[in-house]
């Protein structure tokens, strides 16, 4: 884990629910995937994230070690990433942590349909 920028909120724990932004590049520094694109309506709102299983496993290990405020660059190796079913690809984040909850702070409602 690199840190680009300190933060000077408090770290989330392991089992917390945290709100960031990531940016997913290849190897030679290719932008993959991004959270910064939003909804293509002018709207970019931070990603709820469940750090209690609702990620890699390399993201529940780095993020713990944030701080809120903060921009990293963590390194995911192949076997805490998507493991083999990606073809053994490590991956690099650019992760800006927003925000830290008690774990289904941000999450509670994203795994139930609306209406119930």
């Amino acid at each position: 884990m690199e840190t680009i920028k300190a933060g000077t909120g408090p770290n989330p724990t392991n089992t917390d629910d945290v709100k960031v932004h990531y940016i997913l590049t290849s190897a030679l520094g290719d932008t993959i995937q991004s959270s910064y694109k939003g909804d293509g309506k002018g709207n970019v709102e931070p990603i709820p994230l469940s750090l209690n299983g609702g990620v890699i496993k390399g993201w529940s290990m780095a993020i713990p070690k944030m701080k809120v405020g903060g921009k990293y660059r963590i390194y995911i190796p192949w076997n805490l990433a998507y493991g083999e079913q990606q073809g053994k690809e490590s991956l690099c984040f650019f992760v800006e942590l927003i925000a830290t909850g008690k774990e289904g702070s941000f999450t509670k409602d994203l795994n139930t349909p609306k209406g119930q």
